[in-house]
C-alpha cells in the first residue's frame, strides 16, 4: 500500500484517539516495543493535547470544573509518558512555537506573489517539474529545484529560526501547488521536498500543524486537492485524518464527491484517489462500508468498491467463512438487487477489467489486482465449501443450512459473472461446481427449502454455462446429478406437504418445463426460463444450449419419464398472481401446447389435474390460469374432432361443471367460476358440444352470466387477463347479454354498488313465499307503497322472487291502473335485469302468454332455447301490452336480445360442416325473422277503430308512445342492418304509417338509395308505396338527393300516364295527389314539372274519353239494341273528366297557396 517512507497509521490507535480514550492509547502504544513506532502518525496531535493548558474556569458548578481539570490533568500526563524519549518530539514542539499570526502573512503574501508570477501560455504539447498541465496550455514551470536544499540548510539555523523558515518552505510549496489545481484538469505535481524519503516526516507534521493552527490559510478541499497530486499524497492525507479524526467523513465526501463518474481508474488521479481511500478505509474500518455506499451512490470508482469489500473481508475474516459469505452476498446484490444504473456500471466495470487483464498481465495494475483478488475470493470459497461437503459426507452428517445457502449464493454470483460480463470458467472451477453439484444431496435427503434454491441455481447455472458440460468426466456427472434429481421428485413433493412449505420452491418444476422446452427446440424460452428464475434479464445466450438438448432428451427425460414427472405435480394452493416463480400451471401449459407429446400412447389424467387447480385459484388472477384454459379447450376440441382418443383425454363433464353452482349462490371470490365460463365459452363454436356430449344451452342455464360479469368487471383490476376475454366471447356467444343498454343502465343507475349493498327493507320481508308476494303488490291501496319498497332493495334480494314479482305485473294491464304504478314495475324490472337477464326474460314471457301456450312454453326444455329458435312467440302475448307503454318497452327489450341470441344461434348452425352448405338459406331465414318482427311491429301502431273516434283520449297518447318505442327499436334494426330497411321497405306497409315511421325512425333516410329500384317494380302498389314514401322523406329530408328522387318519381308518372288504362289511370293518379302536394310543399322548384304531369294526365284523360266515345258511336249505329248502354258510357267518361279537371284544380290552388 506504501510506496513511501511514511508509516502507515494504526486503525486501532486512530480509533482510540477518536474516542477520546487516552488511558487505552497509552496502554496499547507502551504495550510492545513497536508502539512507539505506531505512535509516530499521531505525534503532532498528541504533542498539541500535551502542551494545551487546562480547560478554563466558567460560571458553572466549581466541583464539576475541578473534575474536568483533574481528568485533562490525567490524559496529559499519560500523554507525557507517551512522548518522552521520543526526539522527533522536540522538534514539533519548535513547530508549535513559531508565530503562526506572522507566518500566515507571510504565506498569503508569497501566495499572492505566486499567483501573480504565473503566466499562462499555450500548450507545446507537455509540461514538467511543477508546472501544471492543462488541455489548452501549460503553466511556466516552478523554481522547486532548490527547495530540498533550502530545507536541509534550515537544520543549522538556530531554534525557532529554523522551525520558521521550514515551515514557511513547506507552505510556500503547497501554496503554489493550491494554485496549479483546476477541477477541469490534473495533473501530477513534481516537488522534490515532497518526493525526499528524508524529509517526509518533518512534511507529514508541518501539514498537520498548520491545519491544525492556520484553519484559514487552505480549505479543506483545497489542501486535499493538492495533496492529491503529490507522489506521498494519499500517505499525506491519512496523516492528516489520524491526527484530526473528526474529519474522517468530510476528507471522504471531499475524494469521492469531486470524482467525476466518468473518471478514468487508470489516471493519476483515479489512482491517487482510490488509493487515498483504501488508507482512509484501512484507517477506520468501521468507516470503510460508508466509503462503499457512498461510492455506489455516485457510481463512481469501481475498484474502489472492489478493494474496501476485500479490504473489509481481510480485517474481519473469521474461521466460520461467514466474512467470505458477506463478500458474496454483496457481489450478488450488486449484480441482482441494485438498480438497472448500478448494475450495469459494474457490469461494465468487470468486462472492461476482463479486456484490460487479458490485454495487460500487470499486476501492480489497479484493475489487475482488484478483479483477480475478487475472483480469488469467490474460488477460494468454492474450494472451503467442496472440502466442507467432503468432509461431512465422510462423517455421514445432515448438511448444515447455512452451508447450502453460502452455496446457492456462490453459484448465482457465478451465474451473474458468466452471464452478465462473459467470465469464462476455468477448468478448476468448472470441475469443483460439477463435484458440488454432485455432491448436494437431493432435497428430500436434506429437508430443506435452502437446498431446493441451490438446485435451481444450479440448474440455471447449467444452462447460462453449457461449458461446464463439454467435459466427458463432467458431463457423466451431471447426467447422473440431474437423473438422480428427477427420480427424487415424489420424495420432494411429500416433504413439501409434510412440511407445509411453499410448492414453488420445487425444482422440479424448472426441470420439467427446462425438458419440455428441449423437446420442443424452444432454445428462446428456456433463455427466458431461465433469466425469470436468475432476475437476470437478457444475458442468457442460446447458442450453447444446442449440446444440452441431447444429453436432456436422452439421457435425462425422455418422452415417458417427462410425461410423469408432470402428472405427478400437486395443484398449488390459493393461487393468484402473488405467487411468483416457476408453478405446476407453467408446466401443464407448455405440456398442452408442446407438440413433442403427440405420440405418447397412453393417457394422461390433464382434466383432473386442470380442474382441482382451477378450484383452488383466488384473485387476483394469475395470469397463466387464462392461457391454460384456453389451450386445454383446444385439446378438447382436436379430440372432439378426432375419432381415435388423444393422449390428453376428454373435457369437463356437465356434473363437474355444475358442482360450481349447485349452491345457487355465488361466493366472495368468483374466480374458479369465471374460469369455468372462459371453458363453456370457449366450447361454445360449431359441433364440438355435440360430439363432446354437452348441451351448450344446458351449461349457460347453469351459470349466471351476466352476474360473473358484473362482479368481474366490479374487480376489474383483479382480472386484467381474463375480463376482456370473456366480454369478447359473450359479445360473440351470448349478444343478448351484451345489449347497449344493458351496460348503459348499469352505470347510469350505480347498480355496481347495489352488488356490496344488502339492505332489508322494513316494509317487506324477503322470505314471503309466492302466494304473499303476489298478495301484497295486488292489494289495492298498498300497490305503490310496495312496489316503491321492492325498487328500493337490492337486485339479489329480489332474485329468489322474481317469478312471483314478474307474475303481478299482469295486473298492471287492468283498465285505470295508474300510470305511475307502470312506470315502477317498469324500473323493478331493469333492476331484475341487470343480474338474472335470461330468467327474467322467460318469467316475464310465460307471464303474459295464453294459458295454452304458457303451459306448452314451461314444457319445453329448455324453454329458453324454444324462444331463441322462435323469437316471434315474444309477441304472442296479451294485447293490451301494445297500449301500455312502460310493460311494452319491457318486451321490446327482451324482443331485443331473444332476435339477438337467435341471429347467434344460427349463425353458429352455419359454422357446422354438414349444414356449410346451407349458409345462404340460414341468412335468408334470420332476414326473414327480423323482417316479420319488423312488420308485427308496424302493425300494431296502426290505430284500432276506438282510437280514431276520439282523438283525444289517453289511448291515443299511448298509442304515440307505443309509436316512438317502435321507431326506436327499428331505428337501431335498420343502423345495424341496412338490408333489414331496405327488405321492409320492399314489403311494403299502410301508407297511413308513413308519417310515423319517418319521423319517429332517424334512419329512414337511407332509403332514398334504394327507392328508385323501389320505383321501378312492376307491382303498381309498389310503385305507389315508393311514391308516398318519397314525397314523406322529402318532407323531412329536403336535400339535394331527395329532390332527385322526386324528379325521378314525377317522370315515371308521366311515363305511366300513357301506359295505364283509364280505371288504373284514375286510381292510381286519385292516391297520387297528396304526394304531389308533398312534393311541392318541400320543393316549389318542382312547379312547373307537377302542372305538366297533371296537364298530361288531363289530356290523356280526354283522348281516352273521345276515343271511347267514338268507338261506342259506331258499334252504337251498327247495333241499335245498345243505345241506351251508349248514353250511359257517355255521362260515365263525361264524369270522369269533370273529377278530373276538379283534382287539377285542387292541385293547382293548393301549389298556388304554397308558392
Amino acid at each position: 500500500m506504501n510506496s513511501d517512507s511514511l508509516d502507515p497509521v494504526d486503525s486501532r490507535l486512530f480509533r482510540l484517539l477518536r474516542d477520546g480514550a487516552i488511558s487505552d492509547f497509552a496502554r496499547v502504544a507502551l504495550s510492545d516495543e513497536n508502539g512507539m513506532r505506531r505512535v509516530r502518525p499521531f505525534l503532532p496531535c498528541l504533542v498539541r493535547m500535551a502542551l494545551c493548558q487546562t480547560p478554563g474556569s466558567g460560571d458553572g458548578d466549581g466541583d464539576d470544573e475541578d473534575d474536568e481539570s483533574a481528568a485533562w490533568h490525567s490524559s496529559q500526563k499519560e500523554i507525557l509518558c507517551i512522548l518522552s524519549g521520543i526526539e522527533i518530539v522536540n522538534s514539533i514542539v519548535g513547530f508549535l512555537q513559531v508565530d503562526f499570526p506572522q507566518l500566515n502573512v507571510d504565506i498569503r503574501k508569497s501566495r499572492d506573489e505566486q499567483k501573480k508570477s504565473l503566466s499562462f501560455v499555450p500548450s507545446r504539447g507537455g509540461g514538467g517539474g511543477g508546472g501544471a498541465v492543462d488541455g489548452g496550455g501549460v503553466f511556466v514551470e516552478s523554481k522547486s529545484s532548490k527547495l530540498a536544499l533550502d530545507f536541509e540548510n534550515a537544520e543549522a539555523e538556530a531554534g525557532d529560526l529554523s522551525a520558521q523558515n521550514k515551515m514557511r518552505l513547506v507552505l510556500s510549496e503547497l501554496a503554489r501547488a493550491s494554485l496549479q489545481t483546476f477541477p477541469s484538469s490534473f495533473c501530477p505535481y513534481s516537488c522534490e521536498l515532497f518526493e525526499n524519503e528524508a524529509f517526509l516526516n518533518q512534511v507529514a507534521d508541518i501539514i498537520c500543524l498548520a491545519a491544525a493552527e492556520l484553519p484559514n490559510l487552505f480549505d479543506l478541499e483545497t489542501l486535499i486537492r493538492a495533496l492529491l497530486r503529490a507522489k506521498a499524497g494519499p500517505s499525506l492525507i491519512s496523516y492528516l485524518v489520524g491526527n484530526q479524526p473528526e474529519k474522517f467523513n468530510q476528507v471522504a465526501t471531499i475524494l469521492l464527491s469531486s470524482a467525476d463518474a466518468a473518471l478514468d481508474e487508470f489516471s493519476a488521479e483515479g489512482q491517487a484517489r482510490i488509493k487515498s481511500l483504501r488508507l482512509l478505509g484501512n484507517l477506520c474500518p468501521a468507516g470503510c462500508l460508508s466509503i462503499r455506499e457512498r461510492a455506489l451512490s455516485l457510481l463512481t470508482l469501481p475498484s474502489l468498491v472492489v478493494f474496501l469489500t476485500i479490504d473489509y473481508y481481510n480485517v474481519n475474516r473469521n474461521d466460520d467463512n461467514s466474512s467470505s459469505f458477506d463478500v458474496i452476498l454483496f457481489f450478488c446484490a450488486l449484480l441482482f438487487d441494485s438498480d438497472s444504473s448500478t448494475k450495469d456500471w459494474f457490469v461494465a466495470y468487470i468486462q472492461s477489467s476482463r479486456r484490460r487483464v487479458k490485454k495487460q498481465k500487470q499486476e501492480s495494475h489497479v484493475f489487475s489486482d482488484a478483479t483477480t483478488t475478487s475472483f480469488e475470493t469467490l474460488l477460494q470459497f468454492l474450494d472451503d465449501v467442496v472440502k466442507t461437503w467432503l468432509l461431512l459426507e465422510a462423517e455421514k452428517r445432515v448438511y448444515a443450512n447455512v452451508d447450502l445457502y453460502r452455496a446457492c449464493a456462490l453459484v448465482r454470483l457465478f451465474c451473474a459473472l458468466v452471464g452478465m460480463t462473459g467470465y469464462h470458467l476455468g477448468t478448476e472451477s468448472a470441475d469443483n461446481l460439477t463435484r458440488m453439484f454432485a455432491w448436494c444431496p437431493p432435497p428430500a435427503e436434506v429437508e430443506s427449502p435452502v437446498a431446493v434454491r441451490f438446485v435451481e441455481s444450479s440448474i440455471c447455472l447449467l444452462m447460462v454455462c453449457p461449458l461446464l458440460a463439454s467435459d466427458s468426466n463432467r458431463n457423466a456427472r451431471i447426467v447422473n446429478w440431474l437423473q438422480r434429481l428427477a427420480k427424487k421428485q415424489s420424495d420432494l413433493h411429500s416433504f413439501v406437504r409434510r412440511q407445509n412449505c411453499d410448492v414453488e420452491l420445487s425444482y422440479t418444476k424448472l426441470l420439467t418445463l427446462i425438458g419440455i422446452h428441449f423437446h420442443n427446440g424452444q432454445f428462446e424460452s428456456i433463455a427466458q426460463l431461465v433469466e425469470s428464475v436468475l432476475n437476470m434479464k437478457g444475458h442468457v445466450r442460446t447458442g450453447g444450449l444446442i449440446g444440452l438438448k441431447i444429453m436432456f432428451v436422452q439421457d435425462v427425460l425422455p418422452n415417458e419419464v417427462l410425461s410423469s414427472q408432470v402428472v405427478t405435480m400437486p395443484v398449488t394452493p390459493n393461487l393468484n398472481a402473488d405467487v411468483t416463480g416457476v408453478l405446476p400451471a407453467h408446466c401443464y401449459h407448455l405440456l398442452l401446447t408442446s407438440s413433442a407429446f403427440a405420440g405418447v400412447k397412453h393417457t394422461l389424467p390433464i382434466k383432473d389435474w386442470i380442474l382441482g387447480q382451477i378450484r383452488t385459484c383466488c384473485r387476483p388472477i394469475h395470469p397463466i390460469m387464462p392461457q391454460l384454459v384456453n389451450e386445454f379447450v383446444e385439446l378438447v376440441k382436436t379430440s372432439a374432432a378426432s375419432s381415435k382418443p388423444t393422449w390428453g383425454g376428454g373435457g369437463f363433464s356437465r356434473q363437474e361443471i355444475a358442482s360450481f353452482f349447485d349452491s345457487g349462490r355465488l361466493p366472495a371470490d368468483v374466480t374458479p367460476h369465471l374460469l369455468i365460463l372462459q371453458y363453456v365459452l370457449s366450447l361454445e363454436s360449431g359441433d364440438v358440444f355435440t360430439k363432446t356430449s354437452l348441451d351448450p344451452s344446458l351449461l349457460v342455464n347453469v351459470i349466471p352470466v351476466k352476474r360473473l360479469l358484473l362482479i368481474s368487471r366490479r374487480h376489474v383490476g383483479h382480472y386484467e387477463e381474463l375480463y376482456p376475454r370473456l366480454v369478447s366471447m359473450v359479445r360473440t356467444h351470448l349478444p343478448h347479454l351484451c345489449l347497449v343498454n344493458d351496460w348503459l343502465a348499469v352505470e347510469e343507475c350505480g347498480f355496481m354498488s347495489a352488488l356490496q349493498r344488502r339492505r332489508k327493507s322494513p316494509w317487506i320481508n324477503t322470505n314471503n313465499n309466492k302466494e304473499c308476494t303476489m298478495e301484497v303488490i295486488v292489494s289495492g291501496n298498498d300497490v305503490e307503497k310496495n312496489l316503491r319498497h321492492f325498487s328500493r332493495l337490492s337486485p339479489l334480494q329480489l332474485i329468489p322472487h322474481v317469478e312471483s314479482i314478474v307474475s303481478s305485473f299482469s295486473k298492471l294491464l287492468d283498465p285505470g291502473t295508474p300510470r305511475h304504478l307502470q312506470n315502477l314495475a317498469n324500473h323493478l324490472w331493469f333492476a331484475l335485469n341487470t343480474l338474472i337477464p335470461r330468467r327474467l326474460w322467460l318469467h316475464t314471457v310465460a307471464a303474459f302468454q295464453p294459458l295454452p301456450l304458457s303451459s306448452s312454453l314451461a314444457a319445453l326444455s329448455p324453454p329458453d332455447k324454444y324462444l331463441t329458435i322462435d323469437p316471434l312467440i315474444v309477441l304472442k302475448c296479451d294485447e293490451r301490452i301494445f297500449r301500455c307503454p312502460p310493460l311494452f318497452e319491457i318486451f321490446l327489450h327482451i324482443l331485443r336480445g331473444y332476435l339477438d341470441a337467435s341471429e347467434s344461434y344460427f349463425s353458429s348452425l352455419s359454422n357446422q360442416k354438414d349444414i356449410m352448405a346451407k349458409g345462404e338459406l340460414i341468412e335468408s331465414l334470420i332476414q326473414t325473422q327480423k323482417s316479420a318482427v319488423a312488420q308485427l311491429l308496424l302493425e300494431i301502431c296502426l290505430p284500432l277503430p276506438n282510437e280514431h273516434q276520439d282523438i283525444s283520449t289517453l289511448q291515443l297518447s299511448d298509442l304515440r308512445e307505443i309509436q316512438c318505442l317502435i321507431g326506436g327499436f327499428l331505428h337501431r334494426s335498420f343502423i345495424a342492418d341496412a338490408k333489414l330497411a331496405k327488405l321492409v321497405q320492399f314489403q311494403g306497409y299502410p301508407t297511413e304509417l308513413l308519417p310515423a315511421v319517418i319521423c319517429g325512425i332517424p334512419s329512414m333516410h337511407i332509403c332514398l338509395d334504394f327507392l328508385p329500384e323501389l320505383l321501378s317494380q312492376n307491382q303498381l302498389e309498389k310503385k305507389l308505396f315508393a311514391i308516398h314514401l318519397a314525397s314523406q322523406l322529402c318532407v323531412y329530408y329536403p336535400l339535394p338527393k331527395s329532390l332527385s328522387v322526386a324528379q325521378q318519381c314525377i317522370s315515371h308518372m308521366s311515363s305511366l300516364a300513357h301506359v295505364l288504362t283509364t280505371d288504373q289511370l284514375f286510381d292510381f293518379f286519385q292516391s297520387v295527389v297528396p304526394a304531389l302536394i308533398h312534393m311541392h310543399r318541400a320543393f316549389p322548384s318542382l312547379n312547373c314539372d307537377v302542372v305538366g304531369l297533371l296537364l298530361r294526365v288531363a289530356n290523356s284523360t280526354l283522348a281516352v274519353s273521345v276515343a271511347s266515345a267514338a268507338a261506342t258511336g259506331g258499334v252504337a249505329r251498327r247495333r241499335a239494341k245498345y243505345r241506351r248502354e251508349e248514353r250511359r258510357l257517355k255521362s260515365a267518361e263525361k264524369e270522369s273528366v269533370q273529377i278530373t279537371m276538379r283534382m287539377i284544380q285542387s292541385v293547382l290552388a293548393e301549389m298556388t297557396n304554397v308558392s
